[in-house]
């Protein structure tokens, strides 16, 4: 091993083993083709006790798994092996850094600093979410666990419900809103974006809206109305039927997503008809483009 090398995993144990690691970074990939583009560590405090969380950053992706002292050495060891030319360490008296030249050549640059404030060690740090994956109704949804975790393969459908309830709650504020919010949901599939929107408006704003979610198949309409009525959701229902089919009487907010063809366009006029205070729509796909479309010859 090279001796400079050497010298920066020596800092790292020392930090590692000695509580004074803030935070490590990798970053500079060897190839332009990795997709590995940097790694962030920092120390966690776990029920099995101290442990050090690697976030690995991919271009669309990252993953975070957590390793001992022993283990955390050996994975920044072989991480600036064979995919980074560079490494800084923040300690909570000392800095190093760590830089590899194409030409194989490594320099170890490490300064003293006023002292910092020891890390956060709370490992799932509470985010600031508008909605409570503890609800009974995610579990139902299949989103959770019984306890409440969000499961692993739906991490991202849940941020993107969030992200959605963020919003929406922006284009609320606008609104002079009443105790009692009329809200049709046109196309609301599995339910998962209704049901947010219902728990945000009771949860958040103490609201009663009565929210009707609208669907064309029979079984999803059947199961999103169980786990409403499981759920003790007053004011939430799902019933059959079409954008432009479905009777609309005076509402104040008309949310049609992901409506395919001129769903869209049905669903805007259905909302200026019955005096809806927000339309909010965003259409899917292209349908109707689609039949008039051709394959020309070669």
């Amino acid at each position: 091993m090279d001796e400079t090398l050497s010298r920066f995993l020596e800092l790292l144990e020392e930090k590692l083993t000695n509580e004074k690691l803030v935070k490590l970074t990798l970053s500079k990939p060897r190839r332009k083709s990795d997709d590995l583009r940097n790694v962030y560590v920092k120390p966690v405090q776990l029920k099995a006790g101290r442990f050090f969380s690697f976030d690995f950053k991919f271009g669309t992706r990252h993953e975070v798994k957590n390793f001992d002292a022993d283990q955390a050495k050996a994975q920044v060891q072989q991480l600036l092996e064979a995919h980074f030319l560079q490494a800084d360490l923040f300690g909570l008296e000392t800095d190093a850094s760590l830089t590899i030249f194409s030409s194989g050549k490594m320099k170890l640059k490490s300064r003293k600093i006023t002292k910092r404030e020891a890390p956060d060690m709370q490992h799932d740090r509470q985010k600031k979410r508008l909605l409570n994956p503890a609800e009974v109704w995610w579990f139902q949804l299949g989103l959770t666990d019984r306890e409440g975790n969000i499961l692993p393969s739906m991490q991202h459908k849940f941020k993107q419900i969030n992200r959605y309830t963020e919003i929406l709650s922006g284009l609320f504020k606008s609104l002079q809103l009443t105790d009692q919010l009329r809200v049709v949901d046109m196309g609301s599939g599995k339910g998962y974006l209704t049901f947010a929107l219902y728990e945000y408006l009771q949860n958040q704003l103490n609201l009663k809206p009565s929210i009707t979610g609208v669907e064309m198949r029979e079984d999803l309409v059947e199961k999103t109305n169980a786990i409403a009525q499981h759920s003790r959701l007053e004011g939430l229902n799902f019933a059959l039927g079409s954008i432009s089919g479905f009777p609309l009487e005076t509402i104040d907010v008309l949310i049609a997503l992901h409506a395919c063809d001129t769903a869209t366009d049905d669903a805007i006029a259905a909302g200026i008809k019955t005096g809806a205070k927000l339309i909010v729509c965003a259409p899917c796909c292209h349908k109707q483009i689609r039949k008039e479309i051709s394959a020309g010859a070669q």
